[in-house]
């Protein structure tokens, strides 16, 4: 059994399954799942559900050395799979580079709560009134931060303000986007980030970076601070030419890092390792 929230079925699944041959398999699903003062009550139930799970995914090698001090879990790094959008009908032989069907300059993608930060992104918004914005948001349960977000973005004029996009529709955006701003203050590894590579297009993150990727292999930026993004997102769209390279080692570094045929046999050797047996050793 291999699952990732809500991290309140660590200990109940792990209870019912005492005993039969099923495995129960955690993926750590945010940096803040691996770090946590154990009172009140339901986070040491948490940590004792942690604990009983008989392996541990991580997100990031960060992810790993976090949960393995602060909870005292060990298990294995494998990198997020990239699950795949569906295609347009018709192909695009430029592979995203042509610049005139990127008519988002920036898009911004996440649920409606505090750590998503969806405020800072309004902030980048209103210091470009020139360039054309995306917002695609899920409600989340902080209701004055919703009405906050509603209230503000009817005041912006080159903001499209999406609401809700169910999962299968929102690949066209990603491939219509110069960039993808990240706001999030703590992640495990953003599926926002791999669904913006996978189209070619860049991240420009505010605080997010596991494991320094973005850094490291040149998929974006990483600012720091809102005022930094809006710097880093001046100087990506005023360089058509860098912008399109990022993209294309974005698209790069997804295939050799996320992609399934990658990400499924590493899954497979941690099975077994666990002692799975049966159809997964044909």
């Amino acid at each position: 059994v291999l699952f990732k929230t809500p991290r309140t079925l660590a200990l109940s699944l792990s209870a019912t399954q005492g005993g039969l041959a099923s495995k129960i398999v955690r993926i750590m699903a945010s940096d803040s799942d691996c770090d946590l003062r154990f009172w009140p009550l339901p986070n040491t139930l948490y940590l004792l559900g942690a604990r009983m799970t008989h392996g541990t995914v991580f997100q990031s090698e960060s992810q790993a050395v976090l949960a393995r001090r602060s909870l005292g879990l060990r298990g294995r790094v494998i990198p997020n799979i990239a699950h795949g959008m569906p295609r347009s009908t018709t192909p695009d032989p430029t592979g995203g580079r042509d610049a005139s069907r990127r008519d988002i300059d920036c898009l911004w993608v996440g649920t409606c709560n505090a750590n998503k930060s969806p405020l800072d992104f309004l902030t980048v918004v209103r210091a470009f009134p020139a360039a054309r914005f995306a917002m695609v948001m899920a409600p989340g349960s902080d209701a004055p931060l919703q009405q906050a977000v509603t209230s503000q973005v009817a005041s912006l004029a080159n903001l499209d303000y999406l609401g809700f996009v169910p999962y299968n529709q929102i690949g066209d955006f990603y491939r219509r986007a110069r960039l993808v701003v990240h706001t999030s203050l703590v992640e495990g590894f953003p599926n926002v980030f791999l669904q913006a590579w996978e189209c070619g297009t860049p991240v420009v993150s505010a605080h997010v970076d596991p494991d320094a990727v973005i850094a490291r292999h040149g998929l974006g930026r990483v600012s720091g601070s809102i005022d930094k993004v809006i710097d880093d997102v001046r100087e990506l769209l005023s360089d058509e030419s860098r912008r399109a390279a990022i993209g294309d080692t974005c698209r790069d570094y997804l295939v050799r890092t996320h992609s399934p045929d990658v990400v499924v046999d590493q899954y497979l050797d941690y099975f077994r390792a666990l002692g799975v047996r049966g159809a997964l050793e044909t």
